[in-house]
Formats: C-alpha cells, structure tokens, sequence
C-alpha cells in the first residue's frame, strides 16, 4: 500500500510548480497547455487520482479533500490569471 502522505506531498509539491508556470504565461494559448499539463486526462492531477487506487479505504476520502483543495485552488489561479491575459 502507499503512503498517504507521500501522496499529500506530491499535491502540495503540484501546487508549488503551478504558480511560477501560471504566472510565467503570457497568451491563453500558454495557459491552456498549463491548464492541460494539469487538469488534462493523462495530466498530473490525473496521475494522483489514479494512485488512490493503491491506497486503503481510509486513507482514500482523507487524499481526495486534499486533492480536491489543491485543484480548486488550481483553477481559482488559472481564472484569475486567463482574466488578466
């Protein structure tokens, strides 16, 4: 079984690359690549989601807030940024 907190800190580690890359784009078309990389299908925050699966059924809904947190703030910066471009 994974460890959660391994996991927890793959999330806040996401959030900390985001924030350069969010504010480092300069069209909307940039920002919708970061926006892929992220919240796409195979994105990184699909890679999380997938290594629930590995964990126990306690530790899943305790991963899933945190991963839910991380990505609203996500797409809380993604829109304040798109208003700005």
């Amino acid at each position: 079984m994974s460890d959660i907190n391994t996991h927890i800190e793959a999330l806040e580690a996401l959030r900390q690359q985001a924030i350069p890359q969010l504010e480092a784009t300069e069209s909307i078309k940039d920002l919708e690549k970061v926006r892929l990389d992220y919240l796409g299908k195979k994105g990184r925050f699909a890679a999380v989601a997938q290594a629930m699966r590995d964990l126990s059924a306690e530790d899943r809904p305790k991963l899933g807030q945190v991963m839910n947190q991380v990505k609203s703030a996500f797409e809380e910066m993604l829109e304040s940024r798109r208003h700005k471009l």
